[in-house]
């Protein structure tokens, strides 16, 4: 049995090479099997190849006699899975042939020259990465690098990216940053929006109707999104949110990331956008967001947290003497300040319950 190994490029040049090659050395059409549904795909790995793992899953039950590919770097540019193939091809008398030639891998010479051409191939891998990454920097370095916009901006022909012109799109997007103005809460920008029956304009990332705008329920993490999206302020920002390299990696749509302070972001272009707000709103936005937490590690006189309902004076002001955490407002049984940090955290005891009635009453008298 003869198998053909079809990479990206060239195909065509690839498709008969293989079948010719094939032919001459005695393998009858039918007797042929071709390989493509790796057209395209990186040789980096074979966890996406399935067309790899088919041939070596083959090899190994003793169905190839040989494996015809344009380049022996084609076939993978990983040393793990380039090894494993060799090894695989020699257990079980199975040759692999390329333009150059045909490796039989019983023979000492031949298995040499294709670890050299698998290491080679992997090196190579590594250059157009470093080549790529280099070009990528040359152009966050100039702002020129087109990233994914949010709703509301939009990128014509030319490159030049404008507002949306959809008026409506505009307008609702005005509307989050105004109202947060005005109410200085997120929760409360998103109850207003749910009284008011507004719907939010999110641009689809994936999906058939990716690069579109859609119209949807408004939720606390869209419009948190939008309040703390630098885009809207006309700022080009990369790095933001950086691939936390001490976590474990998880998929490629959902990789764990840190969140870095803004003194720390990579690049930074204003003025590079058409801008919603200013970049002094901006910051200022997201100076209250922060203060606007309810649960700190520290205590802090400038976060006092975002004014809720109740009767309790102290709300998001009130500290652990014991472990300095904030602590919570429990209302059943009476208004009662609680630090439940170290139970939460640790599974110990309850640092401390103080009842709101005796607290709030001394720190009136002792404000006033």
């Amino acid at each position: 049995v003869g198998l053909v190994q079809r990479n990206p490029e060239p195909a065509q040049a690839t498709h008969q090479f293989g079948s010719d090659r094939a032919h001459q050395l005695g393998w009858p059409a039918e007797k042929v099997e071709l390989i493509s549904e790796d057209l395209g795909k990186s040789g980096g790995g074979s966890q996406h190849r399935s067309g790899f793992r088919r041939l070596l899953a083959d090899i190994s039950l003793g169905k190839v006699g040989i494996v015809f590919c344009y380049e022996v770097s084609r076939l993978a540019r990983n040393s793990a899975d380039w090894h494993h193939l060799l090894e695989a091809a020699g257990l079980f008398d199975t040759l692999i042939a390329d333009y150059d030639g045909i490796y039989d891998l019983h023979r000492f010479n031949d298995r040499l020259l294709l670890g050299l051409k698998g290491t080679m191939s992997e090196a190579e891998l590594h250059l157009m990465k470093l080549r790529l990454a280099a070009g990528r920097k040359r152009q966050l370095e100039r702002g020129a690098y087109r990233q994914i916009l949010p709703a509301g901006l939009e990128r014509i022909e030319d490159g030049v990216v404008i507002k949306d012109p959809d008026k409506q799109v505009r307008q609702v997007i005005k509307l989050v940053f105004v109202t947060f103005a005005r109410l200085r809460s997120c929760s409360q920008v998103l109850q207003y929006f749910h009284r008011e029956n507004i719907l939010l304009p999110r641009r689809q990332l994936r999906g058939p109707d990716a690069g579109t705008v859609a119209w949807k329920q408004p939720t606390a993490g869209a419009l948190y999104s939008i309040l703390t999206n630098p885009a809207y302020a006309g700022t080009f920002v990369h790095g933001r949110k950086p691939l936390d390299k001490s976590q474990p990696l998880g998929n490629r749509l959902n990789r764990p990331r840190r969140h870095l302070p803004i003194e720390s972001w990579a690049y930074v272009h204003h003025d590079h956008y058409p801008a919603y707000i200013s970049w002094e709103d901006y910051l200022g936005n997201r100076r209250l967001l922060t203060a606007n937490r309810q649960q700190k590690w520290q205590a802090d006189r400038d976060e006092a947290g975002a004014i809720r309902d109740g009767n309790a004076l102290l709300q998001g002001m009130v500290y652990c003497g014991h472990c300095g955490h904030q602590m919570r407002i429990l209302y059943k049984g009476g208004s009662r300040y609680g630090c439940y940090a170290r139970k939460r955290m640790y599974g110990g005891d309850i640092c401390a319950i103080v009842n709101a009635n005796y607290v709030d009453p001394v720190v009136v008298e002792a404000f006033f």
